[in-house]
């Protein structure tokens, strides 16, 4: 049987058909087919899943060889398909995207051997190479086994059911394939991979960038085993196949060294639908922030998630707390309470990213915290709540403007060392130590108000009242130093026992109406800009005509400080 130059349409589109004498041994008539496609054809003939991320149309070649009758033939219906799909568009995350104007050869292979099976081979492209196994049965033929690899050559089926993927990628975005996920159901797929092993050279997972990686996973009864190697995060994942009713996904890492991302990502998130986390790790960082040995329990609830416990630990510091992101009539919400202590001050302060303006024996803060959103690392411009600082037996270092960073927005007394060098040189030039710092701040829309932090050193004593800006980071405070504690006064221990920040005001004003005696007392207005604050000392006659620098807490936020220790 022969025939050429059939005209016909095929898949919705024209097609030539020749049809000759094959050269292959054992088949007695071949099928060659050239035709012109839209995808949106092939995919609706063929019940394709994901029809929406195809669009264009391509030319391609067909060859189907017919066996011989014979009863030794032994050849199997044998189908060959090609294109190099100029005009296709591929809407999907690497390493499967592609633009209409890119070559990309596809080339498959059909072959139904008997016995109700068929077998799938093919490549797309250079490297990506795929072998697949199907059985007919009554709603068509079935996926049973098969094998992907990225890079070298054609995959072995293996003996038993599953699919398997390994290989080599260029990068691979695991939050991308995830999204595309919950456009289809991918149940079928989730119950028949059974493995994969891929080398990355970047890797792409929930908003980090990981870099060089190894990432295996394998399917363990009804969880997902995943083991990730890379340069920033190592260690191994249990992670439940049915994530819909919110288990706990179990943790184990080496190490975890996560960037801090874009403030924006968490904004579109639910912590309604995310599943709770064990986590134990035995280096954690945030960014900058270096927290040692992290073991962390969160856990589902009705209005999203809650931290139950937290606990960290390293040769500088420990940390402890707990905390929620829960979303309420429309709104998320995170709070939190968290302490911290440190046996080295200095070297906390480095290990959470700040410049290490203090140094001293021991420090403690506790803070109860909330804000609105989702725990970003913008959360500071709309904080509300409470914190309280004490640092032992220590000394300020002679930080340069701008270099104490986020720290001297609770810390004013970093602006203060230059100026004080200057009005209190038999005090302070042996170097500016204390005995003691202590604070408590009320924080309300970003803002943090003290009527309270205190710094007693074996010869002077300071006290600031007033705000900072932890949004704007800027000073509006006013500081009062005496050279002779605890005998001007009540000096700071009055402002201590004040009903609140305008007693604290008045009491500056009271002391300063009489005459300064000699270099024993000064007032100090702080105001500007963390990166470049302006201390200015006030003259007498300012005090007297109660010039006052200080913000006051907003109304009603002031009772506050009538608490305060």
């Amino acid at each position: 049987m022969t025939g050429d130059g059939i005209e016909a349409i095929f898949l919705d589109g024209p097609a030539t058909v020749r049809v000759l004498q094959p050269d292959e041994p054992g088949y007695r008539v071949a099928i060659e087919v050239e035709g012109e496609s839209t995808t949106a054809a092939v995919a609706t003939t063929f019940d394709m899943p994901l029809q929406e991320h195809l669009a264009g149309q391509a030319l391609w070649r067909g060859r189907l060889l017919i066996p011989e009758l014979r009863q030794d033939a032994g050849q199997p219906v044998r189908l060959a398909v090609d294109s190099n799909l100029i005009g296709v568009s591929f809407k999907f995350p690497e390493p499967f995207a592609k633009q209409p104007a890119e070559p990309e050869n596809l080339g498959l292979v059909f072959e139904f051997p008997g016995g109700e099976r068929l077998l799938v081979s093919g490549k797309l492209g250079a490297n990506r190479r795929f072998a697949l196994n199907y059985l007919d049965g009554p709603d068509g033929y079935r996926l049973t086994r098969g094998a992907v690899r990225f890079g070298g050559e054609q995959p072995v089926l293996a003996s038993g059911d599953g699919l398997t993927v390994y290989g080599n990628l260029p990068e691979l975005d695991v939050s991308a394939w995830l999204a595309l996920s919950e456009t289809f159901d991918t149940e079928p797929a989730e119950a028949l991979f059974t493995s994969g092993e891929l080398e990355l050279a970047e890797l792409f997972a929930l908003g980090q960038e990981l870099g060089s990686s190894t990432l295996s996973a394998r399917r363990d009864g009804e969880s997902w085993q995943v083991d990730i190697d890379s340069e920033a995060i190592a260690g191994s994942l249990s992670i439940p196949r049915n994530l819909a009713v919110r288990p706990q996904i179990v943790a184990e890492m080496q190490r975890l060294h996560l960037s801090s991302g874009n403030p924006g990502q968490l904004q579109a998130v639910d912590p309604r639908q995310l599943p709770g986390l064990s986590l134990t790790a035995e280096e954690f960082a945030f960014g900058a922030r270096r927290l040692g040995r992290v073991a962390a329990e969160i856990v589902p609830d009705v209005l999203g998630l809650r931290l139950v416990s937290f606990e960290s630990s390293s040769d500088s510091l420990t940390a402890g707390g707990t905390a929620s992101w829960l979303v309420g009539a429309g709104e998320a919400r995170t709070a939190a309470v968290v302490s911290m202590n440190s046996n080295d001050v200095a070297g906390a302060l480095e290990a959470l990213d700040f410049t290490p303006m203090i140094e001293g024996d021991f420090a403690e803060v506790v803070a109860s915290v909330n804000w609105s959103g989702p725990p970003t690392s913008n959360w500071m411009e709309n904080v509300n709540g409470d914190v309280s600082v004490r640092v032992d037996d220590g000394s300020m270092l002679d930080i340069q403007p701008g270099g104490a960073g986020r720290v001297a927005g609770l810390m004013s007394f970093v602006a203060l060392p230059r100026r004080l060098a200057l009005d209190f040189r038999d005090v302070f030039s042996r170097g500016f130590a204390f005995d003691e710092i202590t604070g408590n701040f009320l924080v309300a829309d970003g803002q943090a108000y003290t009527n309270d932090l205190k710094l007693t050193g074996p010869g002077a004593e300071i006290g600031v009242v007033g705000r900072t800006g932890l949004r704007d980071r800027d000073y509006e405070q006013q500081a009062v130093v005496t050279a002779e504690p605890g005998k001007i006064l009540p000096t700071v221990g009055a402002l201590l026992s004040g009903p609140g920040a305008a007693a604290a005001l008045l009491i500056f004003t009271q002391i300063f109406k009489e005459p300064l005696r000699g270099i024993g007392q000064a007032s100090y207005c702080i105001t500007g800009s963390w990166d470049e604050p302006s201390v200015e000392r006030l003259s007498l006659e300012q005090i007297r005509e109660g010039s006052l620098c200080a913000a006051l807490p907003p109304e009603g936020a002031a009772a506050f400080f009538a608490d305060a220790p």
